[in-house]
């Protein structure tokens, strides 16, 4: 147990001066891709569903819908969807963001969180106070966030932790 500790301590003072590359890689399976700012692997769904069954399908495979809490990973995504050969043809995609009581929140975490960082299109969200909002990317005219019928069927994208290596 001692011999562990030392080996660590030294891995670690080794890091800090500089003489080794420490740096933490992340990776996905070959069929998902790499979001480097929330460490995530992202994966999109071609079967078309309503937002509760899109995640209910995330969560039967111990994953999440998507969460874009950064502007940082928003960016990023607007770039997977628009530059990437097997995206760039979805019109329109379910996020993990769902209105509640008014307020617009993240189901995409194990923790319930407010959207802080928004990318709305302009006069969004303004669907109907009283009905189920769900929040879905839409490429026209600019990959905005728009809110829609949470019934309706669209693809749907589903987010799990990166592997650390």
């Amino acid at each position: 147990m001692a011999a562990l500790g030392q080996s660590l301590l030294f891995l670690l003072l080794v890091c800090f001066f500089g003489k080794l590359s420490c740096k933490l890689q992340y990776s996905c399976p070959s069929d998902y891709t790499l979001n480097p700012f929330s460490k995530t692997c992202i994966q999109l769904h071609k079967d078309v569903q309503g937002w509760f069954d899109a995640r209910d399908s995330c969560e039967s495979k111990g994953e999440t819908m998507v969460v874009l809490d950064n502007i940082e990973s928003i960016n990023w995504f607007k770039t997977l969807m628009s530059h990437n050969h097997g995206w760039k043809n979805w019109k329109i995609i379910w996020l993990g963001g769902k209105k509640e009581y008014g307020i617009w929140l993240w189901f995409g975490t194990k923790i319930i969180q407010p959207i802080e960082y928004s990318n709305w299109g302009s006069g969004e969200p303004n669907g109907p106070h009283q009905s189920r909002q769900c929040l879905e990317m839409t490429r026209w005219p600019n990959l905005w966030w728009n809110d829609q019928d949470c019934e309706v069927k669209i693809a749907y994208a589903c987010q799990a932790p990166a592997t650390q290596s």
